[in-house]
């Protein structure tokens, strides 16, 4: 990567012709310097283009690459793109491989300012000012050839016709006249009738003024030049695309407006589009619901901490809070084949329990005929995050199995079946259960 960086400050003034700009060329994070059989220059462009080349010389002490303002007096104010070119045998190398460097020469107490020349770009009154004199030139050098002649004789008395006298010698050249005016404008004018009223007052031989007046009129952008005695015109500059001034300071910050109405909350447009509830019942109903939505099919055996616990896909759980790390309760190690449909037995543990009369290798009428009694312990369980409350039926008269009790732990049994989702309804109905009123 090839990185330029100005050393010393991204401005100058215009007219100051005794600052070095110091530039610094670093290449693959190492610092560039000048060696033998190279040299350097900078090149300049504006939005117009590319406006000139300029010398750079290599101080060894500062490692640096500097080129003097005083070979910028060409250039108008304005903001300018810089690279830095090094010519070696090998070829060119440009600074920066990216991008330009700014540089802003910024006009100085003496720049004329205003509208004076609003439509003038320098590259075109260079031009036209050059082409005007180069004309003029030509015009006097023709006069001065076509009108040399010898020396005019007395009238002498009318005779003959005679013959073609031989011509005349060469006359001698004149004097060299003085140095004229560097090229500028040294007033301006609204009109040609305020330049003719003025008289010239405050002009001297050979300068410049311009009428600066609205586009509207015809007379604006017109050049003329002052003799002495009177004003000449020379050339109208209107249409000519004018220079691209400086970027202006960045105006004031505004006042800071008046504050706004407070919105809506979210839960006042909630309540415009419908939705009934207090603002928690709004913010409850945007969490999540972790509620189970079906009946269980598996469950995994949580013995991290007592009680133990066995926590089901659907999101229930089950503890026992009296037997809390009962093995046998929970089936733990028992390698009972809860698929399979296996008889009931007393060895069969709660969760296995709930998963046979939820997967349905358990059928109700088989557990209803059975004589073992598997509800033991049930006015112990505690299902966490049930499916349904339960309490919608009254389980007074429950019996689970033929070998169980009316009501009591039955009663618990067909309570908890139904809250966890392993039995409907129907089931909890079929097994003594019966519907409130």
């Amino acid at each position: 990567m090839k990185i330029l960086s100005l050393l010393t400050g991204e401005s100058v003034k215009f007219g100051d012709t005794a600052t070095s700009i110091e530039l610094s060329a670093i290449e693959n994070g190492m610092q560039v310097v000048l060696t033998d059989g190279q040299s350097a220059e900078v090149k300049l462009k504006n939005s117009d283009g590319f406006v000139g080349r300029y010398p750079a010389s290599f101080d060894d002490k500062s490692n640096s690459f500097t080129f003097s303002t005083g070979s910028l007096t060409q250039l108008p104010p304005g903001m300018y793109d810089l690279e830095l070119w090094i010519t070696s045998r090998t070829g060119e190398s440009i600074f920066p491989d990216r991008g330009f460097i700014s540089l802003s020469i910024n006009a100085n107490s003496m720049g004329i300012s205003g509208s004076v020349i609003s439509s003038l770009t320098l590259e075109a009154f260079i031009q036209e000012f050059e082409k005007l004199k180069n004309e003029t030139s030509q015009t006097v050098a023709d006069f001065l050839a076509n009108s040399v002649h010898g020396l005019k004789g007395d009238t002498g008395d009318a005779g003959p016709k005679g013959e073609t006298g031989a011509q005349g010698p060469q006359g001698i050249q004149g004097e060299q006249g003085p140095q004229g005016k560097a090229m500028s404008i040294t007033k301006t004018f609204s009109s040609i009738a305020e330049m003719t009223a003025s008289a010239g007052a405050g002009l001297t031989d050979g300068d410049l003024v311009m009428i600066s007046s609205d586009v509207e009129d015809t007379d604006n952008s017109k050049l003329f030049s002052w003799n002495g005695s009177s004003f000449n015109f020379l050339t109208d500059f209107s249409g000519a695309t004018g220079l691209q001034g400086p970027q202006g300071l960045q105006g004031i910050q505004g006042t800071q407006g008046i504050s706004g109405q407070d919105g809506k909350s979210a839960y006042d447009i909630a309540v415009a589009n419908g939705f009934t509830g207090t603002e928690q019942d709004w913010l409850d109903s945007l969490k999540p619901s972790t509620k189970p939505t079906r009946a269980p099919s598996s469950f995994s055996l949580d013995r991290s901490g007592n009680p133990w616990v066995a926590r089901f896909d659907n999101g229930a759980t089950l503890i026992n809070t009296a037997n809390t790390v009962s093995e046998g309760g929970f089936g733990y190690g028992s390698g009972y084949n809860v698929y399979s449909g296996q008889p009931i037995s007393y060895g069969l543990g709660w969760p296995q329990t709930v998963l046979m009369l939820s997967i349905g290798t358990l059928k109700i009428n088989v557990l209803k005929a059975s004589t073992v009694d598997v509800t033991p312990n049930w006015g112990n369980i505690t299902i966490g995050n049930p499916l349904r409350p339960g309490d919608d039926l009254d389980y007074t008269g429950c019996q689970a199995t033929t070998g169980a009790p009316v009501g009591g732990t039955s009663s618990d049994f067909v309570m908890k079946m139904y809250q966890i989702g392993a039995i409907t309804k129907a089931d909890a109905i079929t097994l003594g259960a019966a519907e409130k009123e």
